[in-house]
């Protein structure tokens, strides 16, 4: 007898049965925006989920919803591979944009016209991006962000990358606001607007920075939106949103685990190590109580299982942070999250209460082996059906020794390796492996024969004959490899000896190029200047640079002179080789490259280039500090006041505790430097990073404002 008698059944998924095939598109993309009428590429990844091998014709559509049919706008028709039962392949090929602006979907149908024989016939469609066809801008912000926490009354520094992912250049203001939830609209706190952006080419981005008054007491979500009233016609209008962090604005501490971590096994009872690190993000210093947990899942709550409670930690200065163990017992047996909760019972106040609980590493308690391989590598580029030489690393991290299991080399589309992927070889395994060693795994393995890119990956123990703590972390996937015909041309480092220039100076830029295909090549290379580490072709344009032909695994280093940016501002030097995808590549996203950054404009840029001191002495004692200060800059100046900083962890940032300031070191030309040493007094107890920083408060205008912090050593104060 039960209360309901209605609801004891349920359906799951179908279940193709019988010897056919079953084709299904699992992807289909291509690019973001087109003019009409232009050529495209298409992308698209077919899979045989049936119990037969077996191949089907794809076909390519252009939609104007999320539907694909036959009587949506007919693309192009791309060949697929036999594909083997549990096998996919990807497939690649160009095609022209509808001649009618508009938005579109991409889409792909497999079998269009239905005669191959399969398991389902109402799978064979997919949908994939949005196209905006058509001649103008489109605007998208791809990153906000500001602080974590701000004073009443305080201001806050927003950042923003506003993008162009359209097919004219333009130019759109960035309005700032802050949201009591992550949904931003123009109804939210009104902020402030942006500094107008440059002029953008279809493809690139730029970072704009601004300050604005912090928003009343509380919790907000900041946010921007590109182009608020619509005064640039763009090819889509729904895109120009993006929220970012939360802020807390108030007078209190905010205590958040940053990590947590500990072994990965250990036997029931056993002692085991817990590592916390625990950083107040707040406004005004504090301490909080830490607790350790160990949960059956990852979501740590006060009612998992306790393992251990701190006393209240380290008083932290806010952005401060203090890491800690405890040896604690493990939990019986079972397969277990560590945790770890800041302030468990609220008993401090703070800016955010709902985001002192971290998940770390899985534990698993029990008796017996673990085997998982922990990286895979193999040759960056093969032939089609050609051996590679692959490396593989396979760990025991269990409880006890066994006898290792066969690991097998596969090939995938994706980075889920599974035993539908073409199987590559196997390694010979290691005779024994005691708990907690590891083996390297060298052999052979036969790439596909059909051209593509794919992930090389591992099974460890396919079949699951040997019983393990755990069975479901035997599969690992490692880099990409590209097999085909062709090169694969890219830049492995550019750099500048300088760091600094007036603007439109000459500047000599080095730049080395490597084939790591299995045929030769040669491509242009172009030299740009960017705001930011991505490198794209809308950036500054410094020149070209003559290229020598490459063979398969060579490289060659090229020199020459470009000019600087004829505006001031902070680059990085970067280079781009066939910027325009004209030359065969097994890669096409690997061809950028960013360098060193350069300071452009009329201006100092102070920088400690090294700090030294005592590796230990007692608590509030004066010790001796050492440092160097340079101007790497274009102009000479006073080098400013060099404060020196005691941190809990390797960042030394303005917060940090205050030691003292060194004696002045005069005036410095451009390339100049001074040694400066003087006396300061030590924190109280416990385990610092001495550091150094000059012109703490950005008196001084500089080419750069963010280098001129330096860590030194360990400063261990106590008896």
């Amino acid at each position: 007898p039960e209360l309901f008698e209605d609801d004891n059944a349920a359906a799951g998924n179908r279940v193709g049965v019988g010897n056919l095939p079953d084709f299904t598109i699992s992807s289909v993309s291509t690019v973001a925006a087109v003019s009409p009428g232009w050529t495209l590429e298409v992308t698209a990844t077919v899979c045989n989920q049936g119990s037969m091998a077996g191949s089907a014709p794809l076909d390519i559509y252009f939609s104007t919803d999320s539907y694909i049919s036959i009587n949506d706008y007919h693309a192009v028709w791309l060949p697929m591979p036999w594909l083997e039962a549990g096998a996919c392949a990807t497939v690649t090929g160009m095609t022209t944009a509808p001649s009618q602006p508009g938005t579109y979907y991409i889409g792909a149908i497999a079998d269009l016209s239905g005669g191959m024989p399969e398991l389902f016939k109402d799978n064979n469609t997919r949908a994939g991006n949005r196209v905006g066809v058509g001649d103008a801008p489109d605007f998208s912000l791809s990153a906000v962000s500001t602080a974590a926490s701000v004073t009443p009354g305080g201001q806050l520094t927003v950042t923003a990358t506003i993008c162009n992912q359209g097919t004219s250049p333009g130019s759109a203001p960035v309005t700032v606001v802050f949201s009591m939830d992550a949904t931003i609209t123009q109804m939210d706190f009104f902020a402030g607007m942006l500094p107008p952006i440059a002029f953008l080419t279809p493809g690139t981005c730029e970072v704009a920075s601004g300050t604005f008054p912090a928003p009343p007491n509380g919790t907000w979500w900041v946010g921007a939106i590109a182009d608020q009233y619509n005064s640039t016609s763009e090819l889509f209008e729904d895109n120009n949103v993006k929220a970012g962090n939360r802020v807390g604005v108030g007078d209190q501490p905010d205590f958040v685990i940053s990590s947590v971590s500990t072994a990965p096994s250990a036997l029931p009872g056993a002692p085991v190590d817990v590592t916390v690190t625990l950083c107040n993000q707040g406004t005004v210093p504090g301490s909080a109580p830490v607790d350790l947990y160990f949960s059956t899942d990852a979501t740590i709550t006060t009612m998992d299982l306790i393992a251990w409670g701190f006393p209240p930690m380290t008083y932290l200065e806010p952005g401060a942070c203090t890491t800690q163990s405890a040896m604690v017992g493990a939990p019986p047996t079972g397969t277990y999250w560590v945790g770890a909760i800041a302030d468990s019972y609220n008993s401090m106040m703070e800016l955010f209460d709902d985001n002192n609980a971290t998940a770390g590493n899985r534990l698993v308690i029990g008796n017996g082996p673990d085997f998982t391989v922990t990286s895979v590598s193999a040759d960056p580029s093969a032939l089609p059906g050609s051996m590679v030489s692959v490396t593989a690393t396979l760990c025991n991290q269990g409880t006890q020794g066994a006898s290792a299991p066969m690991v097998e080399v596969y090939f995938s589309t994706d980075t889920t390796i599974t035993a539908g992927d073409s199987l590559g070889g196997a390694f010979p395994p290691p005779p024994f492996l005691e708990a907690g060693a590891c083996a390297t795994l060298a052999g052979t393995a036969m790439v596909p024969s059909n051209s593509g890119t794919y992930y090389v990956g591992t099974i460890a123990d396919r079949f699951g004959f040997m019983p393990e703590l755990l069975e479901d972390n035997n599969a690992t996937a490692g880099g990409r490899i590209g097999v085909g015909n062709a090169p694969d041309l890219f830049v492995s480092s550019v750099s500048t000896a300088v760091s600094s220039a007036f603007p439109s100076d000459a500047l000599d830029v080095s730049v080395t190029v490597c084939n790591q295909g299995t045929m030769g090549g040669i491509a242009p290379l172009n030299i740009y200047f960017s705001t930011d580490t991505s490198i794209t072709p809308g950036d500054y344009y410094g020149s070209w640079m003559p290229m020598s032909f490459l063979n398969p695994g060579a490289c060659a280093t090229m020199t020459g002179t470009v000019f600087a940016p004829y505006q001031s501002g902070t680059y990085y030097v970067g280079a781009i080789i066939d910027q325009f995808g004209g030359m065969p590549d097994l890669f096409k996203d690997n061809n950028t490259r960013a360098g060193n950054r350069i300071g452009v404009g009329y201006a100092p840029d102070l920088v400690v280039t090294s700090v030294s001191g005592p590796a230990s002495a007692l608590p509030w004692s004066p010790i001796t500090v050492t440092a160097t200060v340079c101007n790497q800059g274009t102009t000479a100046n006073e080098a400013g006041q060099i404060d020196v900083l005691l941190s809990t962890d390797s960042t030394i940032a303005p917060q940090d505790f205050y030691a003292g300031s060194l004696p002045p070191a005069g005036f410095l030309q451009p390339g100049a430097c001074a040694t400066v040493s003087g006396t300061v007094n030590a924190a109280g107890p416990g385990s610092y990073t001495l550091g150094a920083i000059v012109d703490r408060w950005n008196w001084i205008f500089e080419l750069i404002e963010d280098n001129n912090a330096a860590a030194g050593g360990t400063l261990v104060l106590g008896p």
